[in-house]
């Protein structure tokens, strides 16, 4: 071997062992790897994160479910009571639970009269209803880690107590004193049917002075004064509105009024179909109504 082919040699071994050398030094370094380690591990630690964070939302987003599903339950009981068909409960809890959170563009109700599930069997098995909500929960953060969408799904079951017409019946909304009643010695007695008022006034029903009494007394607002109901049935405030069963009625059209001023008849009121009064409407003693528009 001649001396240049072996210097060239001896270069190409010494440059070859320094390769060796730097291989050597990077494999064994731990830095790197730690950093590779943790890049693979960080959509995990901020799924299981998320995933905390998003069961909190959750827990609040089904609550609030529960409560349109609970509100929708009663208003369709209630709706039951007045003869309606299954479409008519239907359409009556769907806007009470819209009124309460449900969205119908991505929540799901169904109602079932009587109870599709549950302990409801006897006589009056029919009288329930059963209202069932299927809501879906946003995954803000989880879904990193799936891509499986939970779903709420909540229940309610309702009924009402009583099976008494609301033979007086306030529709205002607001104020007090939607019935009102105000005589010392007085005794009002409405046995044999209820009484609502739709205000939600905290004296919505006021009793004053005097005693008054119905099979059931139901109000959104508040109900003060001295007031007898059946066993069966008991005052209840802070229910849901009644809807007004005349709002799909026509006011018949009249010319002249019958009565004007404060009307306040006593004995028998004749009515050959319908008697317009222009003024107050008010009732005492013993007053006896002919059938008739009023």
């Amino acid at each position: 071997m001649k001396m240049h082919q072996l210097k060239s040699f001896i270069r190409q071994q010494l440059w070859l062992k320094r390769l060796n050398k730097h291989l050597g030094d990077f494999s064994g370094h731990q830095g790197g790897a730690i950093a590779v380690m943790f890049a693979l591990m960080l959509p995990v630690i901020i799924g299981f994160a998320g995933l905390g964070i998003d069961a909190g939302l959750w827990y609040k987003d089904r609550r609030s479910m529960q409560t349109a599903t609970d509100a929708a339950a009663v208003s369709a009981a209630i709706e039951r009571t007045y003869g309606a068909n299954s479409a008519e409960i239907l359409s009556i809890a769907t806007i009470e639970a819209t009124r309460n959170g449900f969205d119908s563009s991505i929540d799901t109700i169904t109602v079932n009269n009587p109870p599709a599930s549950g302990d409801f069997s006897g006589p009056d098995y029919d009288a329930y209803v059963q209202v069932i909500i299927n809501h879906p929960l946003d995954t803000f953060l989880s879904s990193v880690i799936t891509s499986i969408i939970p779903t709420s799904v909540t229940t309610a079951v309702a009924t009402t107590s009583g099976d008494q017409d609301a033979c007086l019946l306030s529709l205002a909304t607001t104020g007090s004193n939607g019935v009102y009643m105000n005589g010392a010695m007085s005794t009002v007695d409405m046995t044999g049917c209820g009484v609502v008022a739709n205000s939600s006034d905290g004296l919505a029903v006021h009793v004053q002075n005097g005693t008054f009494g119905a099979d059931c007394v139901w109000s959104v607002g508040g109900i003060d004064g001295t007031i007898n109901t059946s066993a069966d049935c008991v005052k209840q405030s802070g229910v849901s509105a009644v809807t007004d069963p005349y709002a799909d009625l026509t006011v018949p059209s009249y010319s002249v009024c019958d009565e004007t001023g404060n009307y306040s008849p006593s004995g028998t009121v004749t009515n050959t179909g319908t008697k317009v009064i222009c003024g107050d409407f008010s009732l005492d003693g013993t007053v006896d109504l002919e059938p008739g528009i009023y």
